[in-house]
């Protein structure tokens, strides 16, 4: 009795002990919604303005389907290409979404001033798929993409400017 008491006060301790600094607190804001659910946020990740209305440009972009994961890694992440740690934007690792939304290209000469993947629907992310692109090579840059991949593609960026 004593013993289950004791692990059961170590458990406690170890559920609410201190997590350290959060990178992005924000995405956390339903944990301690303030005025008590009342907006119906029910688990919004962006941020609240002065009328404690949710801020879209500050939630995170929508994930991105597994169609598109398996894209990017079965044609896109190989070495040379846009693996991680590569000098490519990197399309494989985890969270892609954040490296792509908002984010201009890394090739300053052929695409300079172009959204990887903007929410107003200019993305050279889709540009690139087609054939000619409007700068630079068309990707991938061997092999193809197959209409189902490349609709796919399309409707997860087409909805992020929903």
């Amino acid at each position: 009795m004593i013993l289950t008491r004791v692990w059961q006060v170590v458990w406690v301790l170890l559920c609410v002990g201190c997590a350290g600094d959060l990178r992005d607190p924000g995405r956390f804001a339903f944990l301690y919604d303030t005025d008590g659910g009342a907006s119906g946020s029910g688990g919004s990740s962006g941020t609240k303005d002065a009328g404690g209305q949710m801020d879209a440009s500050s939630a995170p972009p929508a994930a991105a389907p597994a169609c598109v994961v398996s894209l990017f890694k079965m044609k896109c992440g190989s070495i040379g290409c846009h693996a991680s740690g590569g000098t490519q934007v990197d399309l494989v690792s985890a969270n892609v979404e954040r490296r792509l939304v908002g984010k201009p290209s890394s090739n300053m000469l052929v695409c300079k001033g172009r959204t990887l993947v903007a929410t107003d629907g200019d993305s050279l992310l889709i540009d690139k798929i087609t054939d000619p692109p409007p700068c630079g090579s068309p990707m991938p840059v061997t092999g193809s993409i197959s209409d189902d991949e490349r609709s796919c593609l399309t409707n997860w960026v087409s909805s992020l400017a929903d």
